[in-house]
């Protein structure tokens, strides 16, 4: 008797998992159907940019070699990224890096990261000692240099469904910057500032169209820097600062169109959902059983709704007004920071989406807060001018700052300009939460 019940047990010790998998197995073939907001983005089609009016192109490919043409570069590097997707149904990141670095002509820097806005010495400065220098690396860098500020010219841009990022491109503008500062320091302003305005148009537009959340950024960033050069050139000759530059994009307000994160939002819902669609990258070094729980593990649909709910909630604090942004930034952290339990029938439902979801949430303010501290800087620059052109005495520009604070002041507190008259600056502070470090502008 005792026998038969030690074979009972272990019939049953061996059955329950084979059971509890089979359960599990049969489980995970039902998933959720998208919803229908989640349906009509990625089902969404933009209406296709004409390859030679698209300066999406002519930037892929700008470091083709010399006796190539740019745009055709770009068609050869998408052209073998589809010819791998369709071979392997989908693309890891060293084919994406190979296709897109092969055969390029890099920027030829060397160690002169010249007009590092991450440093502390300014472009003009940097230029005016090494002048010599900057005329040979320019004379090296002629034809990439030449090659980027021909996209500017491009009436669209709108990036495919293959993101190999904009390699390069940051060193790009620090090459522009360094023209323009020699353009300038040779008393050629009109052309410097055409030059500088023409590349921030550029990336207004580009930064606000059908593009990914890291071309966003890039954007974003080159408009701070050329923002930030634009005080430097204040700081050097005021009074060469024409009126029609001012007039220009650079300085024009950031509509809720281009503060809202939403476009590039819905870009990436869809790469991810074409990726899911192709199932996630199992390493070929995985096991078999690492393979099968894997399969068992992810619901396509489910994860995909759990992640575009995520960006939503970050479209929102895009799209929130700024005077109350501060309220936005709260009800929006709250929600991110709710988080799911493990070894929940919620967690377990959809074990794969919820550890991408818990990924996903954390930087995503980041990139929200980009065009917030544009404006921002936007505001502290044009103030810059506006006290200098209008020759205001030091002792009035706290009441002339008070007095503009509903166009020149803080977007997300409301509150007037700081100015700093000890150090000579000009100074905007958030709240901490949102942002700790205060930025600033010399006046």
């Amino acid at each position: 008797m005792i026998a038969h019940n030690i074979k009972l047990l272990l019939l049953w010790v061996l059955l329950v998992p084979v059971i509890l998998l089979t359960c599990a197995a049969v489980y995970y073939q039902f998933d959720e159907k998208l919803r229908p907001d989640v349906a009509a983005i990625v089902n969404y089609t933009p209406e296709q940019v004409p390859e030679d009016k698209n300066g999406y192109y002519a930037l892929l490919g700008m470091f083709a070699p010399a006796n190539v043409e740019p745009r055709q570069k770009a068609l050869e590097i998408i052209a073998e990224a589809k010819k791998r997707y369709a071979a392997n149904g989908s693309m890891a990141v060293s084919d994406v890096t190979e296709v897109r670095d092969a055969w390029v002509l890099s920027p030829k820097l060397g160690r002169n990261k010249i007009c590092n806005a991450d440093k502390a010495s300014r472009c003009l400065d940097e230029v005016r000692k090494d002048t010599a220098a900057v005329k040979t690396l320019l004379a090296t860098n002629q034809v990439v240099l030449q090659r980027y500020r021909s996209v500017f010219s491009y009436p669209q841009f709108q990036e495919t469904e293959y993101y190999f990022g904009l390699t390069g491109v940051m060193d790009m503008n620090r090459l522009a910057q360094a023209d323009i500062a020699l353009k300038w320091l040779a008393k050629d302003y009109q052309q410097a500032l055409t030059l500088l305005s023409d590349e921030s148009y550029f990336w207004r537009r580009a930064a606000s169209s059908d593009v990914s959340l890291i071309t966003r950024m890039i954007g974003m960033a080159i408009l701070q820097r050329n923002l930030r050069l634009t005080e430097e050139l204040l700081a050097d000759c005021s009074k060469c600062v024409t009126g029609q530059f001012v007039k220009s994009d650079i300085f024009e307000p950031m509509p809720p169109a281009e503060l809202s994160i939403g476009k590039a939002f819905r870009y990436e819902t869809r790469l991810m959902f074409n990726a899911l669609s192709a199932g996630l990258e199992v390493e070929k070094n995985s096991s078999r059983l690492e393979k099968i729980l894997y399969a068992l593990a992810y619901k396509k649909n489910t994860t995909v709704n759990k992640l575009v709910t995520i960006n939503q909630q970050t479209i929102k604090l895009s799209e929130c007004p700024l005077p109350g942004y501060v309220n936005c930034f709260r009800e929006y952290k709250a929600a991110m920071n709710r988080k799911v339990e493990y070894l929940t029938w919620e967690f377990l439902d959809d074990p794969l989406g919820n550890v991408m979801a818990e990924v996903a949430k954390p930087a995503y303010d980041g990139y929200v807060f980009a065009a917030i501290k544009y404006e921002s800087l936007r505001r502290l620059v044009l103030a810059k001018y506006q006290i200098e052109k209008k020759e205001i005495k030091k002792n009035d520009i706290a009441a002339y700052l008070q007095e503009r604070h509903q166009v020149l002041g803080n977007p997300i507190t409301g509150k007037a300009i700081e100015w700093d008259a000890k150090q000579q600056l000009l100074r905007m502070t958030f709240p901490a939460e949102i942002e700790q470090k205060p930025i600033e502008v010399s006046l």
